[in-house]
């Protein structure tokens, strides 16, 4: 299955690294890289993540150590990542982000 990341998810990931790379660019280059291998896994598995419920319940997440998630659709025989998100933030606001 294919794995497509829409554009404001490419921007959370670079969001996300640049940050990161404030303060240490190796730190920064790690989860990144963790971050695009394990959305790399969804071809093979796509529902490997976890089903969001009356959340949002067409999409699912996949926790990325540190603090991190995947948030991501199912589409024919796509893999439509459509946010990165920070587990610290509010949740209110990644229901906005999706919807």
């Amino acid at each position: 299955m294919r794995v497509v990341w829409i554009e404001d998810a490419r921007r959370d990931l670079e969001s996300i690294y640049l940050f990161l790379a404030r303060v240490s660019q190796k730190a920064a280059v790690r989860v990144h890289n963790g971050i695009y291998d394990e959305a790399g896994k969804l071809s093979l598995s796509p529902f490997m993540g976890e089903a969001m419920g009356d959340f949002a319940p067409d999409h699912r997440t996949l926790f990325v150590k540190p603090n991190y998630k995947i948030v991501y659709r199912v589409c024919d025989e796509m893999v439509v990542i459509v946010a990165i998100w920070d587990c610290r933030k509010n949740p209110d606001k990644l229901r906005k982000t999706i919807n």
